[in-house]
């Protein structure tokens, strides 16, 4: 049974990982990096590289990038750069199971969380940097078995680190656990490691401090608490907290489990120091699926029943409520159509702006993209695009017009341009009251939808 349930939930993602979501800021980011680094070793987004003036972001590191261009390499795109992304999060899951002793209910309930699969989807390194995480903490806490294991375990914390620097969430309570052991084996490959891309990327430790603290501002912008917590984890929080009080009542202890007290501490880290706006919360979850197992062992069987029960009906709701969804839009999410659409009226080679949506189909039809709407400032990225980049098309999509219709004007009103083609899919009637009944998103509701400008010199 677990068997047919894992396959049939592997083929359904990988059917929808295309179709759902569509194209967005991040993942398009990530993507154009991604697909930049292999090419030519570089790590500025080509689709931000007019307005930021060709800015590197080796924020990030260089190992999600190359597993995902390599991915982009092989496959049909958006597939092609969303699977890997999905795997790591099966990934995770089977990591869970080893290193919490998870039992497969409580992993299955897991699956089926709302915020997981839709982490799954987005195209971002999160997933990615918790499994290479939770690796080091496996390795370590099994270290008096073997001790090559602290090396290995040094080896995934700096694939962690070269994913995303917010991988220190996760990564202090196994260095604090290496340094209080005196595990030089943990340390070597990782500040030896991180030491060599250091020099590499940056050339000097003056100009690594210089990236992050000016070009990204990175204690400005992304150090923090910012008060989030996605709405589908309410009832997986609460009921942490529910059980948590209970447990204390009764036993009256603290918990010695080292695995415990790195959850807790992680959670607590994440809160006070991450600016989380939504998709960071990945980084936590698993931590709070091995609370809720830890705390729901000593409790009752009625309350394990409540707890568990209503967690398995909310979880299966949503992803019911949200699959359902997709279907329903698929005729908005065609993006074969969408491809050939493109194909057909904007040339290879061609410069054009727009916002993310489009980037899939115009790298796959050989032209180039910028974004009209994300950094600089708009007049001075309009100003950028029209006089040094001399965008030849602009697609304005309906998401667009209707979520910045400023932008738009901006840019229509200091040039000329010449509507080439409309391409427009109409959703069911009846999907915006399946999305107001279950609370889902309806910011995708206008699909590819859009306009094909071109520019008149």
């Amino acid at each position: 049974m677990l068997v047919a349930y894992a396959w049939l939930y592997v083929a359904w993602h990988v059917w929808t990982l295309p179709y759902a979501p569509l194209p967005w800021f991040d993942e398009v980011v990530f993507a154009s990096i991604s697909h930049h680094w292999i090419e030519s070793a570089s790590l500025v987004p080509n689709v931000t590289s007019a307005a930021l003036h060709g800015l590197p972001f080796q924020i990030y590191g260089f190992v999600s990038f190359t597993i995902h261009g390599m991915s982009m390499k092989l496959l049909p795109l958006p597939l092609g750069y969303r699977l890997p992304t999905f795997l790591f999060g099966c990934l995770v899951l089977l990591l869970c199971r080893r290193l919490f002793a998870l039992p497969w209910w409580m992993l299955l309930i897991f699956s089926l969380d709302p915020f997981l699969q839709l982490s799954m989807h987005e195209g971002r390194m999160d997933l990615e940097a918790v499994f290479w995480s939770l690796g080091a903490w496996y390795f370590l806490y099994r270290t008096e078995k073997k001790q090559h294991f602290s090396w290995i375990a040094g080896v995934m914390a700096l694939l962690a680190i070269l994913t995303t620097p917010r991988s220190f969430v996760l990564l202090l309570p196994p260095a604090f656990i290496a340094l209080n052991r005196g595990e030089w084996r943990f340390f070597l490959p990782l500040y030896g490691g991180y030491a060599l891309w250091v020099l590499w990327a940056f050339g000097s430790p003056q100009a690594w401090l210089r990236h992050y603290l000016h070009d990204f501002a990175l204690l400005k912008n992304y150090v923090g608490n910012s008060g989030y917590i996605p709405k589908h984890e309410y009832l997986l929080i609460g009921s942490v907290c529910l059980l948590a009080v209970f447990y204390f009542f009764g036993k009256q202890r603290l918990p010695k489990e080292p695995l415990f007290w790195a959850s807790v501490s992680s959670i607590l880290v994440f809160y006070l120091l991450v600016f989380d706006y939504g998709p960071y919360s990945v980084f936590i979850l698993p931590l709070y699926y091995y609370l809720l197992f830890f705390f729901l062992q000593p409790a009752s069987k009625r309350l394990r029943k409540l707890i568990l029960g209503c967690l398995l009906l909310f979880n299966l709701g949503y992803t019911f409520a949200k699959q359902v969804q997709i279907l329903m839009s698929l005729p908005m999410r065609d993006y074969r159509s969408f491809h050939a659409f493109v194909r057909r009226h904007i040339p290879p080679g061609s410069k054009v702006v727009s916002e993310p949506m489009p980037y899939y189909a115009l790298l796959a039809a050989g032209s180039d993209l910028q974004l009209m709407d994300y950094y600089n400032t708009p007049e001075e990225r309009e100003r950028i695009h029209r006089q040094e980049y001399k965008a030849e098309y602009m697609i304005v999509t309906d998401h667009l017009a209707w979520r910045k219709p400023d932008i738009v004007a901006l840019y229509q009103a200091n040039s000329q341009w010449q509507p080439v083609a409309r391409y427009e899919r109409q959703a069911p009637a009846f999907l915006r009251d399946w999305e107001r009944f279950f609370g889902l998103s309806s910011t995708e509701h206008t699909g590819y939808n859009c306009t094909i400008y071109r520019r008149c010199f």
